[in-house]
């Protein structure tokens, strides 16, 4: 572009397709770990007990969106900007099914006798999850030490049946870790990415889960938190292609999002 290399989008996707099927062999996990179980996903619609004030904001993001567009599309430097709207809207939005979601936790807690790994994002909603149920749960955030403090959370979870509930940072618990006492997963705020979501999942579905993994998005109808999951949703569906040859649209995550709340 002028000033180096700028790695954005996908262009002869076909072409690219056909000569990488020259020498690469394409394993998927299910061929390889034949004996992971299946998984499900489901989507469990939650009430916005803060509606009026959500629309509000939304209403505010979409003025926003009008005066700037155009802006930040000349405007690389805008990225930053574009996120920290959106992450506010975000928030609003999970902050306003909080209840709704920790009920369905204390329902779930109830009438099994399973566990359950919740993931979230925003440090004021891991934290109150935690103080609700803490003498039933373990955390891992941001805060967490690495290494012996991690491990530690990790096995008391998998290893004692009091420990019912992980709650973790999508960033900070979504790799490297095994939660296979669980066969059940919440998300309550999504990240931005399918990549990201399918390493979360993967902490339950891994060697050793002899059960179905049941994952469910515990997310308010009509928000841009659920926006969001039906984009990833298409977004996976569309990695799966592209590897067997398949011609797809080339758009961003955010971009998408955004055009969603542009207005003529």
């Amino acid at each position: 572009n002028g000033f180096g290399w700028e790695f954005k989008g996908a262009s002869n996707i076909d072409e690219l397709h056909s000569v990488l099927s020259d020498f690469m062999i394409r394993y998927k996990k299910e061929d390889v770990l034949t004996e992971l179980p299946e998984k499900t996903i489901s989507f469990v619609p939650m009430d916005l007990d803060n509606r009026n004030d959500y629309e509000k904001a939304r209403d505010n993001f979409i003025d926003w969106v009008k005066q700037n567009k155009g802006k930040y599309a000349a405007n690389k430097a805008r990225a930053a900007e574009k996120l920290v709207k959106m992450a506010e809207l975000r928030h609003l939005a999970v902050r306003g099914s909080l209840s709704s979601a920790i009920q369905w936790i204390h329902d779930f807690v109830d009438s099994t006798d399973e566990k359950l790994v919740v993931f979230a994002i925003h440090k004021d909603i891991i934290n109150t999850l935690n103080i609700e149920f803490n003498d039933i749960c373990v955390k891992i955030d941001g805060d967490t030490k690495q290494g012996e403090v991690r491990q530690q959370i990790v096995d008391k979870f998998q290893n004692d049946k009091n420990t019912r509930l992980f709650i973790g940072n999508e960033k900070a618990a979504g790799v490297g870790i095994t939660l296979t006492s669980a066969s059940n997963m919440v998300f309550l705020e999504l990240p931005w990415t399918p990549g990201e979501m399918s390493q979360c999942m993967d902490r339950i579905r891994r060697i050793g889960q002899k059960n179905v993994c049941n994952i469910y998005y515990l997310l308010p109808t009509n928000t841009i938190e659920f926006e969001l999951a039906k984009l990833i949703d298409s977004k996976t569906k569309t990695l799966s292609k592209i590897l067997d040859g398949v011609e797809v649209k080339d758009e961003d995550t955010l971009e998408e999002l955004l055009s969603k709340y542009e207005v003529d």
